[in-house]
Parts: structure tokens; sequence; C-alpha cells
């Protein structure tokens, strides 16, 4: 566990770009998963699992601005650029870790994974 998160400790900074050329039509891609991210009011909380630098939670958040968000990833560096780019929202929260064995505490609307 400890060779994976230092592989993407130390691709955090590329990773938002590395996406969109791995990725074919990464926003078609993207935008399926936030399609069927459905909830039945408009301040959902969600839960992002493996959530790397906050992709797919800037792209939920696009469909439920007022929603509030944990993000857990095992890569702090990722989550680390997750903060920069949520630095003007209050009702996010970060958790490094394996998810696998994260205590999540609380109640979820809505969990998703790019992944």
């Amino acid at each position: 566990m400890e060779q994976i998160k230092k592989a993407f400790d130390e691709m955090a900074s590329r990773y938002d770009a590395q996406r969109r050329w791995i990725i074919p039509e990464m926003e078609d891609y993207y935008s399926a998963a936030v399609w069927g991210a459905e909830c039945t009011h408009s301040h959902p909380a969600i839960l992002d699992i493996g959530a790397g630098t906050g992709l797919l939670s800037a792209l939920i958040l696009g469909k439920y601005p007022d929603a509030s968000l944990t993000l857990v990833d095992l890569s702090e560096q990722m989550l680390g650029i997750a903060k920069e780019r949520f630095a003007n929202r209050k009702d996010m929260r970060y958790i490094t870790g394996d998810y696998s064995s994260v205590d999540f505490a609380g109640h979820y609307d809505l969990i998703c994974s790019a992944l």
C-alpha cells in the first residue's frame, strides 16, 4: 500500500493533465458519473472515495452546489490539490487514508468514485 501512496503522491501535480491524456473523452466519462449521481434533495452529504485531486467532486458540485462533501484518498498530496481547488468552500472534509479501513463516520446521501 505504501508504494501506491508514494506513486500517487509523486504524480499529484500532474494528475489532472494525465487524466485528460489517458481517458479519451474524459468529460463524457466523468459526466456519466455525474448524470448517475441522483439525490432527492439539493443539499446532499456526499462521500467521494478515491477522490484524488477532486475532479469528480468538482463536477458533482456543479450539479449540487449546496452539497457538503467528504473526500477520501490515500495520497495526502492529491488531497492537497483538492484542498486548493476547493479553498473557497467551507463544507468540505478531507480524510487521508485507505478507504477500506477508514471510519467515514456519518450519514451520506450519495457515495461516488471516479474509478
